[in-house]
């Protein structure tokens, strides 16, 4: 069971659009989210700004000329597991210290993300609904750009779950 603690989206501008923690319950065998973030709104901000340096960093100090070879860093208390999309998304878990790369985890939540938000043709990135309830669930985001799909919640829920039992 990986111990997953976090997702976050970041934009191409390096502006979180998405955040979900995770705590695993062993009674119901199932990750549920939590209203209390695992990282708080500046470790969010540092870890932005982490993953915007760390790959120019690495493509300078490579002996390969490719910055593709970070997909995840540890530290003593968590992994981070990185996926930058063509589009400059990046999708990064938070897990505990010793899980293994989640790269292809990764590529299938992208998948997740893109069936159900990117491609979805009633989503209005840049208008907030006038009618839409106060957490603009009408819309697959907030009008401050932040994501709030049911149908993507749902799904990530639902691959999480599988994945950590």
């Amino acid at each position: 069971m990986s111990s997953i603690c976090m997702l976050v989206i970041f934009n191409r501008s390096g502006e979180p659009i998405f955040e979900r923690s995770y705590q695993w319950s062993p009674t119901m065998r199932a990750l549920l989210p939590q209203t209390t973030p695992c990282l708080n709104d500046e470790a969010v901000g540092l870890l932005s700004g982490l993953v915007f340096s760390l790959r120019p960093f690495v493509s300078k100090i490579s002996p390969k000329n490719s910055a593709d070879s970070v997909n995840c860093f540890t530290t003593e208390e968590k992994t981070y597991h990185l996926l930058e999309t063509a589009t400059g998304l990046k999708f990064i878990i938070v897990t505990g210290p010793n899980v293994t790369p989640m790269t292809n985890e990764l590529q299938q939540i992208y998948q997740l993300f893109a069936s159900t938000v990117a491609l979805n043709p009633l989503n209005r990135p840049h208008q907030a609904s006038e009618d839409a309830p106060s957490e603009g669930k009408a819309d697959n985001k907030k009008p401050n750009g932040q994501i709030v799909s049911a149908s993507f919640c749902t799904a990530l829920d639902s691959f999480l779950t599988r994945l950590s039992s």
